[in-house]
């Protein structure tokens, strides 16, 4: 029995902490040996909380409504590989994994770790990334649709090439200086409230007050925006933020609507007292009529 046999076999008949065991022994005995899955490639419905998948070769597989929730799969190698149908890679460490031209689809990868992940020409369409590490990852080529980013790291990201198409951005860590964009990259129907990005090892929210306008996220990526004067921004951007998500602009709280009342009432005993004016006037003519 070749290797891969023996890996397929001990793979479908071990509990996690069984195959970590084996796992390890394999190492410390051959460590230059490749652990492969080989021609058996598909996995459907399978457990695989807390496996120790790292260095494995995952390239091509066929992974549908799996749980690798808290696995190890640091440096693992998934090239190619098709995700779907509801799998769950929740708080899974794929540090430094390969996932280049990898389609995945309907998956959960909250609070994962794909730190300086290779995932160049990767397809991702409904999937939950919220609070999920991607310092460092290369997201070049990709395609993200219909995406959850919320709260995710994507300090000195590569984003040249991709296209982000509704995806929510809303509190991500991310800094237009130390990511790479291009004129290739393509943000259409993004939701963002606000951001942080790292300074002097502080998180810093931006916008510092309130939150993004129309346009003011995509030109902020792409760093066209000078980041010390966001109010300046707003003027130059048509709405000027006034007019759009008022229910969430700063701008509109109990002090300015206030302030607004006394000059409507103002405005009403101005126009009061200019519509006197005019009838007095009439009235000295002769011509003013009940």
């Amino acid at each position: 029995m070749d290797i891969e046999q023996i890996i397929n076999q001990k793979i479908a008949n071990s509990t996690a902490n069984e195959w970590n065991n084996w796992k390890k022994q394999q190492t410390q005995d051959n460590p230059a040996q490749d652990l492969s899955f080989g021609l058996f490639r598909k996995f459907f419905n399978q457990n695989f909380q807390q496996f120790n998948f790292s260095q494995v070769n995952f390239s091509s597989s066929e992974i549908y409504n799996c749980d690798f929730s808290q696995a190890d799969l640091v440096e693992a190698n998934l090239y190619a590989a098709e995700i779907q149908g509801n799998s769950k890679f929740i708080k899974a460490n794929l540090k430094q994994a390969s996932l280049r031209v990898a389609k995945i689809s309907q998956a959960d990868f909250t609070e994962a770790n794909l730190s300086e992940t290779d995932c160049c020409g990767i397809t991702i369409n409904e999937v939950l990334l919220v609070k999920a590490n991607l310092h460092s990852a290369n997201l070049s080529d990709s395609k993200l649709t219909d995406i959850d980013l919320r709260q995710t790291d994507l300090t000195l990201s590569n984003l040249k090439g991709a296209t982000f198409t509704r995806v929510d951005f809303s509190e991500c860590i991310i800094n237009p200086q130390d990511i790479k964009v291009d004129d290739r990259t393509k943000f259409d129907d993004i939701k963002c409230d606000f951001v942080y990005y790292l300074e002097d090892k502080n998180l810093k929210k931006y916008p510092p007050n309130g939150y993004f306008v129309l346009g003011e996220f995509e030109q902020f990526i792409q760093g066209k925006i000078d980041m010390n004067k966001p109010q300046k921004n707003r003027e130059l951007l048509d709405g000027s933020g006034d007019s759009y998500r008022p229910e969430l602009n700063s701008l509109v709280h109990d002090e300015e609507i206030q302030k607004l009342k006394k000059e409507v009432f103002f405005l009403e005993n101005r126009l009061k007292s200019l519509e006197l004016q005019e009838k007095f006037a009439l009235y000295k003519q002769g011509t003013f009529r009940y």
